[in-house]
């Protein structure tokens, strides 16, 4: 009897000493742990969509070619992943509209992304003259070029690396993406249509022309989509 009772007691401390223990928290169930390298298995190469609801535009001055002058424009809004549960099947959804389903190979969480609808245009005017042929207000496409990084390429050849082209040392100094899947997007503003806009990094730069005329100059970007446009400017004086 004494025998049983210190058995029964013995249950019930073991009981009673794991029901004080933590139940242990698992963050985004369903969905694979990262690897010690700090990679994941992803169906898509696209790891986040970003849904635009603001656009910045900065002056960067002489970030390349000594004193050539740069426009910054980054668009913010939210932030759709593959990582989080409750944006995955909404992930899932815009990765089948661009066809980017079928990777299915490790890469780094977050490491990969773009806007999640399409741009369709990308305008730039000044509040002052730059040359006769460009008064005040005139747009400046044919002046600019702009430098971004389309993802669209990688995916729509079956992620074939070997097809695609190397980043050019005009990318240097640019915050911009650098690394496997990326095609460099370079053109005269007035050139770019908006297949080459498709899945392109939230960051795009401008390259302004030079030498500018002295003076105060207010470049204004207007950057339209299907379902919105978005204005912003950057003032630049020359002395």
């Amino acid at each position: 009897m004494k025998r049983s009772f210190l058995l029964l007691l013995l249950a019930a401390s073991f009981l009673i000493g794991c029901s004080d223990k933590e139940t242990p928290v698992i963050e985004n169930p369903g969905i694979e742990e990262v690897a010690p390298d700090g990679t994941h298995l992803s169906d898509g190469f696209i790891q986040v969509y970003l849904l635009p609801s603001a656009m910045n535009v900065r002056l960067e001055g002489e970030a390349v070619h000594g004193k050539e002058y740069l426009l910054e424009i980054s668009f913010d809004g939210e932030r759709i992943s593959n990582r989080e549960v409750q944006t995955k099947a909404r992930h899932e959804a815009i990765a089948a509209r661009y066809g980017d389903r079928e990777f299915n190979d490790r890469i780094v969480p977050f490491s990969t992304v773009a806007l999640g609808s399409d741009c369709l245009s990308i305008e730039v005017t000044c509040d002052s003259p730059i040359d006769e042929a460009h008064p005040a207000g005139a747009p400046l496409g044919d002046l600019l070029t702009l430098y971004g990084v389309s993802f669209d390429e990688y995916i729509a050849c079956g992620y074939d690396d070997s097809k695609m082209p190397s980043y050019p040392e005009s990318f240097d100094g640019l915050l911009l993406y650098n690394g496997l899947g990326g095609t460099p997007l370079i053109k005269p503003l007035d050139e770019v249509t908006a297949a080459d806009l498709l899945l392109v990094e939230p960051t795009l730069y401008l390259k302004l022309p030079f030498p500018l005329p002295v003076g105060s100059h207010t470049f204004t970007v207007t950057a339209r989509f299907a379902d919105t446009t978005f204005e912003a400017s950057a003032k630049l004086t020359i002395d």
